[in-house]
């Protein structure tokens, strides 16, 4: 599940250059079911909080939130927290923070980025970055402000990503377009297939699609994770915007 969680959270490096001006915005608020096979194991959402004060910088604040439901928690209990700080003027991370906690196995992580430096710093160590990294939140919304025609047309992209103390180049392509039913009613969507070099977060059989709308507001509509085990599913139930 938690590779699932990651590319909602997570999910135009040599396309577009971002533009100053988002297309999101504070009160931005989206709500997912996860399901698989039909059943549903539990929720994620996602939310801008605030414009916060950040040092010099004035970055958006935005949580991802993961958690199965009472009844899968009998079996496997997620709880997963992420928050980025978001430059909006490059669309990059300025902290990244990280605590989950998955059948038992509890993890925190407190990411600092210096930028201009290539440096992210975490606990006493400092460890050397790639040019523009974003963190596992913040890349949703750095491909969300991608123009999508030149997408269409370049048909794949990559994205330094540090992660884990370590540094990968997450490649996605673009697949095709399709038109999706849901609460909205019928979105107009292109989709999307990520996957990590060094087989960090997919395996060869495993597969992930991301549909994000192709609208003005880029909303990621729907995942599925295709694993060995079967299809895991999540599906926008709920979005608010105050834009």
């Amino acid at each position: 599940m938690k590779k699932l969680f990651f590319i909602i959270f997570a999910l135009q490096f040599n396309i577009a250059q971002p533009q100053n001006k988002t297309i999101f915005n504070v009160g931005e608020k989206m709500k997912y079911k996860i399901s698989y096979k039909s059943i549903n194991v539990g929720f994620a959402e996602i939310e801008i909080i605030e414009q916060a004060v950040y040092m010099k910088n004035k970055p958006f604040h935005i949580t991802g939130k993961g958690r199965t439901n009472r009844f899968f928690d009998l079996f496997f209990k997620v709880r997963d927290f992420y928050e980025t700080y978001i430059d909006t003027s490059l669309m990059l991370p300025v902290s990244f923070n990280r605590k989950i906690d998955e059948g038992g196995f509890n993890l925190q992580q407190n990411y600092y980025f210096l930028q201009e430096e290539n440096k992210v710093f975490f606990n006493d160590s400092v460890y050397k970055s790639v040019e523009e990294s974003q963190d596992m939140l913040s890349v949703l919304f750095y491909v969300r402000q991608m123009d999508f025609n030149q997408l269409k047309n370049k048909k794949h992209f990559s994205v330094p990503v540090f992660m884990d103390e370590e540094n990968y180049s997450l490649v996605i392509k673009y697949t095709n377009s399709e038109n999706v039913s849901n609460f909205l009613g019928i979105t107009k969507c292109i989709v999307l297939q990520p996957k990590m070099q060094k087989g960090r977060i997919f395996n060869e059989e495993e597969k992930m699609f991301v549909w994000i709308s192709d609208d003005a507001k880029k909303i990621p509509i729907k995942v599925e994770a295709h694993t060995w085990a079967g299809i895991l599913k999540a599906d926008l139930i709920s979005y608010n915007s105050k834009k």
